[in-house]
């Protein structure tokens, strides 16, 4: 298997899985948890317990304190699980009192914050779901200063989301009508990549927002037929004339595949397959755009790229 091709294998098996994890299985960006916390704070550790033990990570029950606060009302104090994960060059870091906690809250009920996330500030963990920090650009914060300087931008731009009512449209969130969040397979050897293949599903809930357009814009334009298609598939978030346009480009994307498809009688057959093409085709239509079947279509395997891909 070429690498091009073993790209898109690894991206159709981590899409196929979206629709049955819901958020619990999948990380968020930073600029997703700032958005969709209400309620954001640093606190320090005033009492660390070890509740388990791993050969690869060292859960704890963290009480803490709050020193500073970033965004909306925090609690003073909070009580939350987080995990240290093992760290190739440094074994697993350990939880002290003193430590610093940058916490992310919902509303629950009678509107009390609630905790939603939790990163370490003092020994930030580097690998694991729901506790690296990462980005929407899919790269790992390492830094107590790349973190909150990453969340103070963020919340300059008052771009909160409310999660009550959001629904799933595929890998899209959907809030009041429109897409607010995609649900992304990060790039093959990205930061963010190898910071969540110890995940059977490694998936980054992302904005949709314009910074994130811009980006898929540029990914369009790869060299690397994954991240065209990916971008291909995540510009239908983004309806209107501009992302026309560029999904229509995609139309005539060189790079195939050969797979299997089924023929009348039960015999199979070997047909070409334009990854790019098909997911661009897909977006058009998704967002509307009525367009006839170009002369490559083959209904065969527009099925076979959708029931893989969703």
């Amino acid at each position: 298997m070429t690498g091009r091709a073993r790209t898109l294998s690894v991206l159709v098996l981590c899409m196929l899985c979206i629709p049955a994890i819901g958020e619990s299985l999948q990380s968020s960006s930073i600029e997703w948890l700032v958005d969709s916390s209400p309620h954001i704070g640093v606190f320090e550790v005033t009492e660390a317990k070890r509740s388990a033990t791993r050969p690869h990570s060292v859960s704890y029950e963290v009480t803490a304190k709050l020193t500073t606060r970033k965004k909306g009302a925090p609690p003073q104090t909070v009580r939350f699980p987080y995990t240290a994960r093992r760290r190739t060059e440094d074994g697993i870091p350990e939880v002290r009192n003193g430590h610093e906690f940058l916490v992310f809250f919902v509303e629950g009920r009678d509107a009390k914050p609630v905790v939603k996330d939790s990163v370490s500030l003092s020994d930030p963990n580097t690998r694991g779901a729901r506790s690296v920090v990462l980005t929407s650009s899919f790269a790992v914060l390492r830094t107590k200063a790349k973190i909150l300087s990453a969340v103070a931008d963020r919340v300059k731009l008052k771009r909160n989301v409310a999660i009550k009512g959001m629904k799933w449209d595929r890998q899209f969130m959907i809030s009041a009508g429109r897409c607010v969040g995609i649900v992304a397979v990060p790039p093959l050897d990205s930061e963010a990549w190898h910071a969540l293949r110890s995940l059977s599903v490694g998936l980054l809930l992302i904005p949709a927002d314009e910074e994130f357009q811009r980006q898929c814009m540029k990914g369009i334009r790869s060299d690397n037929v994954g991240t065209r298609a990916s971008a291909a598939q995540w510009l239908a978030a983004f309806p209107g004339k501009e992302t026309e346009k560029a999904l229509r480009s995609l139309l005539d994307d060189p790079w195939k595949q050969t797979v299997t498809v089924g023929k009348e009688g039960g015999e199979t057959e070997r047909v070409p397959c334009f990854d790019v093409r098909y997911a661009a085709l897909d977006s058009l239509r998704r967002i509307g755009v009525a367009i006839e079947a170009p002369s490559w279509f083959d209904k065969r395997v527009r099925y076979h790229f959708r029931r893989q891909l969703w």
